[in-house]
């Protein structure tokens, strides 16, 4: 079962430019609108605030819902300069530190990532889709 969280959501639509197949903004909210479309996978792993998610024991080819609030909010999640020191970055990991390059899933333009600014917070210069880090 595919879950966005409404309250971790910040509206970003990245999920929705990398699965357009996958995801819709309703607003400032990601919705699921194809649970089974095939890109469902890296839109999870894209999304900057971990909103959404896929039940451990399902598969993406059942129904999707939007999941219930939790704590974490787009607010307060742990984000920054991790540094790969691990272990306080989201998902209990680490950061990809200060290298990388940021991509544009749309045309597949890239930079170099800037420290401390998310890729998800630059537009590509050439289709101003957002960026994602690479």
């Amino acid at each position: 079962m595919i879950k966005v969280n409404k309250e971790t959501c910040m509206g970003c639509g990245i999920c929705a430019k990398v699965c357009p197949d996958g995801f819709e903004m309703k607003g400032k909210i990601a919705i699921v609108k194809n649970a089974n479309a095939d890109c469902i996978e890296k839109a999870i792993e894209v999304c900057p605030v971990d909103a959404i998610s896929m039940d451990s024991n399902a598969n993406k080819h059942e129904q999707a819902e939007i999941a219930t609030p939790s704590k974490k909010n787009a607010n307060n999640y742990n984000s920054g300069r991790g540094m790969g020191q691990g272990g306080k970055g989201k998902n209990s990991g680490s950061g990809n530190g200060p290298g990388g390059v940021c991509i544009c899933p749309s045309c597949g333009y890239h930079e170099p990532h800037q420290a401390g600014i998310p890729c998800y917070k630059n537009t590509c210069p050439k289709c101003n889709a957002v960026m994602i880090r690479a």
